[in-house]
């Protein structure tokens, strides 16, 4: 059992001893300067000795005085900390959201007070970090920029991003080329150094000049420097909607490129890659990048069951799915059961090389589905299966007229495709 004086003394005590004077204690505690005195006195009783030495104009601590005060100040400090956090538990959910500090400014707090009125029973509390850091246990979720690849934690696709530079009116007018860039005109991120560099080889063009330009902490400062006039910043499609909109910042040039970490490859680009607990959320997931990126020749799925198989064929619209087999061979017909065939797609950045997705109208050997070649990957029995029953949401595509000029692209297609083929050999 505690053995302790009067709280009320102890508090009379501490307001007194930081304020100097009983007047300011009962002007905080909103008692009277008298019960201060009291109190204080009581307290002094209790412990057998004075604790201030009273003086007309004011108190002064005693050795004692000294003693007690900065503990009892740190322990109601406590106290009152402890009291408020308890005040702030709700029987209401929480939802602590981890989130970067430009995508919570430029994407998700302007979207919140939507959130709330769909949701009003949920009390959101955002935590820095997100972008670049790792997870905190005291999340509930967090948005990171990445391939969804994080053991442990199941990921969802958001959306995916674009990257091309920006930069006000005027400075777009004295840069009417990529070739005309300076080092010094560029604007840079420091945990994404590599955002020129992507762009720049997509544009095939070489900055001038030696001097780097201003380099910043996060998205946000850049592209607030480049609303400023200082330079151009590599925007991303969803951080800089708003600015350019309202003519703040201009895009000075067209090309634009996909910012998916996993978009590098040449035969095979990849819009994303997830993962997801279940076929349908996979399904899903694959519908979405393509209608985010408006782009794919290609998919791939992993399983072992033919209606999961054929639901995924005939839902994601691609060019062909590859099963079992790797993205960049089983695209192209390579290690499956089918011969190669000129269906390979040929572009950066999940474009064709003919400026538009290739879809089953441009198909020369058409083929929906790729099955690895490998004796171990035993052909699940598809017998019954229809295509298009299997997912509600798919329709088959009629086939089109043949168009003018249809031979010519075709020979188009088989050489561009050869000229892959052979890098890829001699790779």
């Amino acid at each position: 059992m505690r053995r302790l004086p009067s709280l009320n003394g102890l508090r009379a005590f501490e307001a007194a001893a930081r304020h100097g004077s009983f007047v300011g204690a009962a002007a905080e505690l909103n008692v009277t300067q008298a019960a201060v005195s009291r109190m204080v006195r009581l307290l002094e009783e209790r412990f057998g000795f004075q604790l201030f030495e009273r003086k007309p104009n004011g108190l002064d601590l005693r050795p004692q005085g000294k003693a007690l005060q900065p503990g009892l100040t740190s322990a109601f400090d406590a106290i009152a900390g402890l009291v408020e956090q308890v005040g702030q538990m709700r029987t209401t959910p929480v939802l602590t959201l981890g989130v970067g500090p430009t995508f919570a400014v430029r994407w998700l707090i302007p979207r919140l007070r939507g959130f709330y009125e769909r949701h009003p029973e949920i009390d959101i509390r955002l935590s820095t970090g997100g972008a670049t850091n790792p997870f905190r246990d005291d999340w509930t979720c967090g948005i990171l920029l990445g391939d969804g690849h994080w053991p442990g934690y199941e990921a969802e696709l958001l959306f995916t991003t674009d990257l091309f530079p920006v930069c006000t009116k005027a400075v777009a007018e004295r840069i009417p080329h990529p070739s005309k860039l300076t080092r010094q005109d560029m604007l840079q991120v420091a945990h994404s150094p590599e955002d020129w560099d992507l762009w720049l080889a997509a544009a095939g063009a070489k900055p001038r000049g030696k001097v780097l330009g201003p380099t910043f902490g996060n998205y946000t400062m850049a592209l607030q420097a480049a609303v400023d006039g200082i330079g151009v910043a590599i925007g991303l499609r969803p951080y800089v909607e708003e600015d350019l909109a309202k003519g703040r910042l201009v895009a000075p040039f067209s090309l634009v490129v996909p910012e998916e970490p996993l978009a590098r490859e040449k035969l095979f680009p990849l819009l994303g890659l997830v993962r997801v607990p279940d076929a349908r959320r996979g399904i899903d997931a694959a519908r979405a990048m393509l209608r985010i990126g408006g782009a794919g020749h290609s998919a791939v799925i992993h399983s072992r069951d033919p209606r999961t198989i054929m639901a995924y064929g005939a839902a994601v619209q691609v060019l062909r799915v590859a099963v079992n087999v790797g993205g960049s061979t089983g695209s192209a017909g390579l290690d499956t059961n089918l011969a190669p065939t000129m269906t390979i797609g040929t572009g950066f950045f999940g474009r064709s090389s003919l400026g538009e997705n290739l879809e089953p109208r441009h198909l020369i050997n058409m083929t929906r589905v790729a099955y690895s070649s490998d004796p171990s990957e035993a052909f699940g029995d598809f017998t019954g299966l229809e295509p298009w029953s299997a997912s509600p949401e798919a329709a088959p595509v009629a086939a089109p007229e043949r168009a003018a000029g249809v031979d010519e692209a075709r020979d188009e297609i088989r050489r561009i495709v050869l000229e892959e083929l052979r890098e890829l050999v001699r790779r």
